[in-house]
């Protein structure tokens, strides 16, 4: 039993270790190939009424799960406008616009967070004002290799 639970907490040391190392990623940057590799790469969640999709670097849509018609709730238009190409805070942000256009209201959009995760997983989905949305996601592509995380903790 003891060998066991030893494997077992190895193994995980040995998840967690590959976790931040599955990126070459520098501090402050993201090299462009690993977006590359994440292009039409489809995410969903299931909401109850309807199935949320964004597919990166594409579209971001609404399924109803009873039958109906889907609507676009936009098409990437841009990374994060407050920070610049290159720095870390740009690749967090993702903006999904020109979406369908709501009855009595605004073209559908998206603002798509990401952060660090060991899968490329839809977390949530809410809708912040009528017709735009905000949804959060998690990405290899945003880990930081384990030196720079226990640099940061020692400064």
């Amino acid at each position: 039993m003891r060998s066991t639970a030893s494997s077992l907490r190895a193994r995980r040391i040995r998840l967690h270790e590959t976790t931040y190392l599955i990126c070459s990623t520098q501090m402050g940057s993201v090299p462009d190939g690993e977006w590359k590799k994440l292009d039409g790469l489809c995410l969903e969640k299931d909401m109850g009424d309807y199935t949320y999709e964004v597919c990166l670097f594409g579209e971001a849509r609404q399924k109803p799960n009873k039958g109906g018609s889907t609507f676009s709730l936009g098409k990437f238009s841009s990374w994060n406008k407050l920070a610049k190409p290159g720095e870390f805070e740009y690749y967090t942000k993702q903006r999904y616009t020109q979406g369908t256009k709501c009855w009595n209201g605004p073209q559908r959009s998206v603002e798509l967070l990401l952060s660090c995760g060991t899968e490329n997983m839809l977390l949530t989905v809410t809708e912040l004002e009528k017709c735009e949305y905000q949804m959060t996601a998690t990405t290899p592509a945003l880990c930081r290799p384990v030196e720079d995380e226990n640099r940061r903790d020692e400064l």
